[in-house]
């Protein structure tokens, strides 16, 4: 049994038109709910990860960063994969089927629409559009990475700053 953490990045700058999609920065909610939701995760699910995978783009760094502290995961283990900024759920897949078996749980931070794309193939059961700095928390029924595929998981959790404990 595997574990697998799907996060989308924080609350975003829209506002200024200078800058790319790539290096929107988060806003002041966006900082705080990411701190927020990490400390969240530690305290009501008691979770522990083995590897953090992150979308390279600056405001999924930046989720990254606060969101992995409240769960004492080390900053500098963050591997940054361009993959999850710029691939479809099936890449996402793919990156995940590749993971060393020596690891049980595993968080992606990225975007959307592709990361609740991805939570509905897995469970096999339409979910709403996930909100920034959401959190889907699912257990898959395989021993391996290279086994996951579609309906493999379960849902354990959803946790979101605009719906505590549950709102999914």
């Amino acid at each position: 049994m595997k574990h697998l953490y799907l996060v989308r990045h924080a609350k975003s700058v829209w506002t200024d038109s200078g800058l790319s999609d790539y290096d929107r920065p988060l806003t002041h909610r966006g900082k705080s709910d990411s701190k927020m939701m990490g400390t969240t995760l530690k305290s009501e699910w008691g979770i522990a990860l083995d590897k953090v995978l992150c979308s390279p783009a600056r405001r999924a760094r930046a989720t990254a960063r606060r969101l992995t502290k409240g769960l004492g995961y080390e900053r500098d283990q963050i591997v940054m994969e361009e993959i999850i900024y710029s691939g479809t759920e099936q890449d996402l897949l793919n990156l995940i089927s590749r993971q060393e078996n020596t690891c049980q749980s595993v968080m992606v931070i990225g975007h959307n629409p592709t990361l609740t794309d991805l939570v509905q193939i897995l469970i096999s059961e339409q979910v709403p559009e996930m909100d920034t700095c959401s959190v889907y928390g699912l257990t898959l029924d395989i021993g391996a990475w290279g086994a996951v595929s579609g309906s493999c998981a379960r849902k354990l959790f959803f946790e979101s700053p605009k719906h505590p404990h549950g709102g999914a």
